[in-house]
């Protein structure tokens, strides 16, 4: 591959001069993901620091994602049905680790910063302790 064929592909009129799939291509990777994507989005359940991810939401919505990819790339692409199968589980197994871990990392975080908040405060009156605040103000004074 020459150096102008990659920057061929860089260009505005990359998509149309780069092959006969790449308008599939570019439909099925920036455009499909973002449709479907705005369909599940649910405002009500999106709390931006710490978000957990509803694992049974995530997978319909990834499912309904795969399927019309997969119909279209059978339908536009010369790909086989094993192929697409075989994309289907490693993406699926893929997503699945990705929102396992994302839930575990805001789920200690969120465990974090109640034992951090709980560690600082009275038990029995809900006021901070003055024993944290004067080590605090003393660390800062020097």
């Amino acid at each position: 591959m020459e150096v102008r064929d990659y920057f061929k592909h860089l260009s505005i009129f990359g998509p149309f001069s780069a092959g006969p799939t790449a308008l599939q291509g570019i439909i099925q990777s920036i455009l499909l993901p973002v449709l479907i994507g705005a369909l599940f989005h649910n405002k009500k359940a999106f709390n931006p620091p710490l978000t957990t991810i509803i694992i049974k939401h995530m997978i319909i919505g990834f499912g309904v994602f795969e399927i019309i990819k997969s119909i279209w790339m059978l339908w536009t692409t010369p790909i086989t049905l094993t192929i697409t199968l075989a994309m289907f589980f490693f993406a699926s197994a893929t997503v699945l680790a990705m929102g396992f871990m994302l839930n575990d990392a805001h789920r200690n975080i969120i465990s974090r910063n109640e034992l951090e908040f709980y560690s600082n405060r009275d038990s029995s009156t809900n006021q901070s302790n003055l024993k944290n605040e004067t080590v605090i103000l003393i660390n800062w004074v020097c």
